[in-house]
């Protein structure tokens, strides 16, 4: 449990100022945002390496499989999705 209790603390700290500018500009539109500018390049990579380290040790710890979260170049027309509506109103 100490383990596990520090990788949360580690991953909160990391993505925190990700999470607080999401949390008031993207999420829920603050009226009176505590934090005007958005997170750096850095604060972002760093936040998402964070949580794919961390998902990837107890993914690997609870089913014994290694996930492998490398960005993917798709095949394809990508942007197709964007033409068409996919929900019907």
């Amino acid at each position: 449990a100490t383990i596990a209790s520090a990788d949360a603390r580690e991953l909160e700290r990391v993505a925190e100022s990700v999470k607080v500018y999401v949390d008031q500009h993207l999420a829920h539109d603050a009226t009176a945002p505590t934090v005007a500018l958005p997170p750096t390049f850095g604060e972002l990579h760093a936040a998402i390496d964070s949580i794919a380290e961390t998902f990837r040790k107890y993914a690997l710890l609870l089913t014994g499989a290694w996930w492998d979260l490398d960005a993917v170049v798709q095949e394809g027309d990508w942007r197709a999705i964007f033409r068409k509506a996919w929900i019907e109103p």
